[in-house]
């Protein structure tokens, strides 16, 4: 496949992820982009994560299928090569299977007692990560022993689609959270037409826009106006191939409400449902949903709550006591009266114990979503979920 196929596909990506796309449709979209780009790939893996923990929120095949149980114990409980963490740490923020073992590939347990029983041999994850640093997920590709490595140019190709894809996650979590919200604090989705007159709006939204500045009335409020307006010019501007744009932060705009909160809105252009018609995405400005519950779970103070995020996004000792400015020797202090609070010993443990409290039953529920060709909805989850 030539340098030009690549590049229109490169631009394609970049189109969808400018869309208000929910996750499932955007990674499938994108995926039949991507098929005749790097073809042979026998198992292809997407992966959501939640950006302010890293820990998984879904994790299922190109075929919708959820991905098997045990992939789980290894990514979280597991000491061995080719992680999720690993990739994200990479100077490239993607890793091959080769790299990850420095070409002694039988070193790696996921390949002795997963891949090589089924006959699969070339992996390649790649991140998802936005200009802005954050990860929303990463996708993953495997070949067959016989088949060829993956070349420099797939490669470069999967790393070029790689920050759209984190534009467009991001954006399609927001929309399923909204499509089909889990409760009153939901993010909300609302369509605004060429007159900026609002044509539809999902369960949450009226009470957002009430909230809002300038809200209450029939008119557009005026946050939420000026997304609408700056995202319907960068609609009309396009993208192109290697267009920054496409990749760098969207259209967005941080406001506080009258009721004191942070809030999050962000513009998103609707592609063939007619010209200048916009969604406008409003979400709570709280990244880190995950704390409250574990504050509640294990009663951590503010400052384990700080640790433990920390821990979670994979930083050391010592790059954890430069971020709080404290001493290493009272990052091990919190990080004992972490572990005796949450019934662990190790890193490790408390990665799993989160991933089992919070994110595993969101993960269920988005298996089954993805497998029905619903929304994806995002971050912790602490109750099981049958809808």
């Amino acid at each position: 496949m030539g340098a030009d196929a690549r590049a229109r596909g490169v631009a394609r990506v970049a189109d969808l992820a400018q869309r208000a796309l929910d996750t499932r449709t955007l990674i499938a979209e994108s995926q039949s982009v991507l098929t005749p780009l790097v073809p042979g790939v026998d198992e292809l893996i997407w992966k959501t994560l939640d950006p302010a923990t890293l820990i998984g929120t879904s994790s299922f095949t190109g075929r919708g299928e959820p991905t098997p149980p045990e992939i789980f114990t290894w990514e979280y409980l597991e000491d061995d090569y080719m992680k999720t963490d690993h990739a994200i740490r990479s100077e490239l923020a993607q890793l091959t299977l080769d790299d990850a073992t420095e070409g002694h590939i039988e070193r790696c347990k996921l390949f002795r007692d997963l891949m090589r029983p089924n006959g699969l041999r070339h992996v390649v994850e790649t991140v998802m990560r936005d200009r802005g640093g954050r990860v929303w997920g990463s996708f993953t590709l495997v070949r067959a022993d016989g088949r060829p490595p993956f070349s420099s140019q797939e490669l470069d190709l999967l790393r070029a689609v790689a920050p759209h894809l984190a534009v467009g996650v991001r954006r399609g979590m927001l929309v399923g959270d909204a499509i089909e919200p889990d409760g009153p604090d939901a993010p909300a989705t609302v369509v605004v037409g060429p007159d900026l007159r609002i044509e539809s709006h999902t369960p949450t939204a009226e009470r957002w826009l009430a909230a809002l500045p300038g809200g209450g009335g029939e008119s557009l409020p005026t946050p939420a106006m000026a997304v609408a307006c700056a995202a319907r010019a960068r609609s009309r501007g396009g993208l192109h191939a290697g267009d920054e744009r496409g990749a760098g932060p969207d259209t967005t705009v941080r406001v506080r409400d009258d009721r004191g909160q942070w809030v999050v809105l962000h513009g998103a252009p609707l592609h063939g449902a007619g010209r200048d018609r916009v969604a406008v995405l409003i979400e709570p400005a709280n990244p880190d949903r995950v704390m409250p519950l574990l504050m509640d779970a294990y009663d951590l103070t503010a400052r384990e709550r700080e640790v433990t995020r920390l821990v979670l996004r994979g930083r050391s000792t010592t790059q954890i006591a430069t971020e709080l400015f404290v001493s290493p020797h009272t990052v091990q202090e919190h990080l004992k009266h972490i572990f005796d609070k949450v019934g662990v010993r190790t890193r490790r443990e408390l990665s799993a114990t989160v991933f089992l409290d919070c994110y595993a039953p969101r993960v269920v529920d988005n298996a089954r979503r993805a497998a029905a060709g619903r929304p994806l909805r995002s971050g912790p989850l602490t109750e099981s979920v049958t809808a």
